[in-house]
């Protein structure tokens, strides 16, 4: 009996730790474009383009998210002589996705009334279902590699010339802040292949 018990209780925690990892999952779609006129294979060293103050302070902890999935990929971080500068843009807007609204005949069974003899009458009635209101959250994420390879000491960056340049997008009910992490680790996944619509699919303990 205690053997039943417990393999009763081994298999309801297997069952629940599947839910909970086939829930915990984020899908994006990401583009990417890569300079034909840059040889890419020469930028190694990297830095992060100044982030202005009044910007939030999440914005600036993602350099150092950036930075542990470039060095995973063997870039080098150096502030001093970068070859080419990361610049990073993201946001969220949320919007209220209503269900369909729908109705299913029931039979209801209809007594006689009070006091009177005979037999009881069905009736169809109708039962409406749906109309719940869900939020959904699109959450993007541009970052953006600058050639500075190119320029020289002195030199303003007037003109800018883009070494590669990604875009991810994904809609869900989680905010931008439990996501992003994903969001930089989908976007640099490839990096540097060039990536059209390409839906990409992560566990969010892959993108510790």
């Amino acid at each position: 009996m205690k053997k039943r018990k417990l393999l009763l209780m081994l298999l309801c925690c297997a069952y629940f730790g599947l839910l909970i990892a086939c829930g915990s999952r984020i899908q994006m779609k990401v583009d990417s474009y890569n300079n034909p006129d840059l040889n890419i294979s020469e930028y190694k060293r990297f830095s992060f383009l100044p982030v202005n103050s009044e910007k939030p302070l999440m914005e600036k902890e993602l350099f150092s998210f950036i930075k542990i999935e470039m060095e995973k990929n063997g870039y080098i971080y150096d502030y001093k002589e970068p070859q080419f500068l990361i610049a990073v843009r993201l946001g969220e807007s949320s919007r209220e996705v209503q269900e369909g609204v729908s109705s299913r005949p029931v039979q209801v069974y209809q007594p006689p009334a009070p006091g009177k003899g005979g037999v009881g009458t069905w009736q169809t009635q109708y039962v409406t279902q749906g109309g719940d209101s869900d939020t959904v959250n699109t959450r993007w994420m541009k970052i953006d590699f600058i050639d500075v390879l190119n320029k020289k000491p002195g030199d303003k960056i007037d003109k800018i010339t883009y070494l590669w340049q990604g875009e991810a997008i994904s809609e869900g009910s989680s905010a931008l802040s439990v996501v992003v992490k994903c969001l930089i680790s989908g976007l640099l996944r490839d990096y540097p292949a060039k990536l059209t619509g390409s839906k990409i699919t992560l566990k969010f303990d892959e993108c510790k």
